[in-house]
């Protein structure tokens, strides 16, 4: 089975494993998530001596169940469709070697994306509650495009659009984040900033490293 469509035993063992310690409450929150993400890769060649990536804006959305497990101590998981990868810059020629602009080529992985992570409150009795959020992610590969913006007249005839050769299907991410809890009429509403690291190597040498700005709506 291609490595772009095949679902590793170690992954869905990770996950599982994930799940071992949670102690859920009867009362489980739920809603759904929106979010913005900042993204990028680290690959710098031999041949190079700067890194070939710049970072590019993606979005994220999808759901989440939490619960408390214990005083300050919440923990929540989560099912998101996430935009990840890095753009690539360069001048464009014409036919006489001049410049005509600036091609941009968008590297656009798109991941279903479980997050477990383990909470922590600030003043549980406040209406606007500081909370702290860490843990693990296991991201599932859907599909991963190249897409290139480029001026007319280039002397560069490439394809603008082509499917990805990834490094691999699946990648483990680490994720730290803070945001807020506000009460709104009884339904909670989220707001916070996520910082979410790759551990994988999924382009080249390249790790998926991605800034994200979510907004939760309990239902």
């Amino acid at each position: 089975m291609s490595h772009r469509y095949g679902i590793s035993i170690s992954s869905l063992v990770f996950f599982l494993f994930c799940l071992l310690p949670v102690s859920v409450n009867a009362q489980l929150d739920k809603g759904l998530l929106v979010g913005w993400n900042r993204s990028d890769w680290d690959f710098q060649p031999a041949w190079s001596k700067e890194d070939l990536f710049e970072s590019k804006n993606g979005f994220c959305a999808g759901g989440y169940l939490g619960g408390e497990m214990s005083g300050h101590l919440g923990w929540r998981g989560e099912f998101l469709y996430t935009r990840k990868g890095a753009v690539m810059s360069f001048l464009g020629t014409d036919e006489n070697g001049e410049p005509t602009g600036e091609i941009r080529y968008f590297h656009n992985v798109d991941y279903l994306e479980i997050p477990f992570l383990i909470s922590w409150t600030i003043l549980t009795h406040s209406a606007v509650r500081p909370v702290l959020y860490l843990g693990p992610a296991v991201d599932f590969e859907l599909s991963a495009k190249a897409h290139a913006e480029y001026p007319s007249g280039v002397l560069n005839d490439f394809e603008s659009d082509k499917t990805l050769d990834t490094s691999t299907s699946t990648d483990f991410s680490l994720i730290f984040g803070g945001g807020i809890d506000i009460d709104a009429g009884g339904k909670v509403i989220n707001l916070q900033v996520r910082y979410v690291m790759g551990t994988q190597e999924v382009y080249n040498t390249a790790k998926n490293k991605t800034l994200s700005v979510m907004a939760g709506f309990g239902i």
